[in-house]
């Protein structure tokens, strides 16, 4: 047993906000009701174009109800700021405040899109950010912020979500260090003058990795050093993520396939599951954190 999670879990539900909880609920009841009246429509016109004979006006009846589930839903959205800061005070911050004291989250901190720009992982014609979460993590400042790109994959726009950590290193990289994952070809073909191939085959299957600086970039991702990161991959066989070293700054991009930070109505927000999915989540964070700080900001 957790002991620490433990407390943190009592932490929040003895706290709980009696006005979160109320919009979460409304948020969720629309959602679900939205949802509802979509699937009677489709089933409906499924069923019309088997042959069933179903009455027109049924079709609209649907549509008229769905209209004002909408303007609702629209009226909601203007809460929404409020919703994620209300989400962040009674259920993000217990739970950094329960893994270090130190540790804080403010807008001030959220990740902005010149920052994710400047580590250079994908294009986006999309960007939203949330949740500042800050602090100190083995003497280095760090943020963590959950991300939302809208992603042009193969002509296709594509929503994902990602978590991004950055991190301001002591050494300096005047030539940046790229990890990609082995399906970013766009990356690939833009640098592929300068790949790195690396003395692990299960590393290579992972990641391409990418600089300029060849002999410094074997010197860091060495015999040991890839080890670590593997047994780490090995811990969390899940992981889906990318990492630039550039200039006095770490950047690791993380698939993120289930929203941690970001608010989102859901009728387990309280629940003992959610948020130790939550806590596991960002203490993953943070080991990757240390792990890539030890990695590259050696004092060697």
């Amino acid at each position: 047993m957790d002991s620490n999670f433990e407390e943190i879990y009592s932490n929040i539900n003895n706290h709980k906000s009696k006005d979160f909880l109320k919009t979460n609920n409304y948020t969720f009841k629309l959602g679900i009701a939205a949802l509802t009246l979509l699937a009677v429509e489709f089933i409906m016109t499924i069923l019309y174009n088997i042959g069933v004979p179903i009455p027109k006006i049924l079709f609209i009846i649907p549509l008229i109800v769905l209209i004002p589930i909408v303007i609702l839903g629209l009226l909601n959205n203007k809460n929404n700021r409020k919703y994620q800061s209300i989400y962040e005070e009674n259920i993000i911050k217990p739970i950094i405040k329960g893994i270090d004291l130190n540790y804080n989250i403010s807008d001030n901190k959220i990740i902005t899109k010149e920052i994710y720009e400047d580590a250079d992982f994908r294009k986006q014609s999309s960007f939203k950010s949330f949740s500042g979460i800050y602090g100190k993590r083995n003497k280095r400042e760090f943020q963590i912020s959950e991300v939302d790109l809208l992603l042009d994959v193969n002509g296709t726009n594509t929503y994902y979500n990602y978590i991004f950590c950055y991190v301001k290193l002591d050494n300096t990289y005047n030539n940046p260090i790229s990890l990609r994952s082995i399906n970013n070809k766009i990356y690939e073909e833009n640098h592929k003058n300068e790949q790195v191939e690396l003395d692990s085959e299960q590393l290579n299957n992972y990641f391409k990795i990418y600089s300029k600086d060849y002999e410094k970039t074997k010197q860091i991702f060495n015999q040991n050093n890839n080890k670590r990161i593997i047994e780490l991959l090995n811990k969390y066989p899940d992981d889906k993520y990318e990492v630039t070293i550039k200039d006095n700054s770490l950047y690791i991009n993380i698939y993120n396939n289930h929203p941690i930070l970001e608010a989102i109505a859901n009728k387990d927000l309280y629940s003992k599951e959610n948020i130790k999915r939550i806590y596991d989540s960002l203490n993953h964070y943070l080991e990757l954190i240390d792990l890539y700080i030890e990695i590259v900001d050696n004092k060697e």
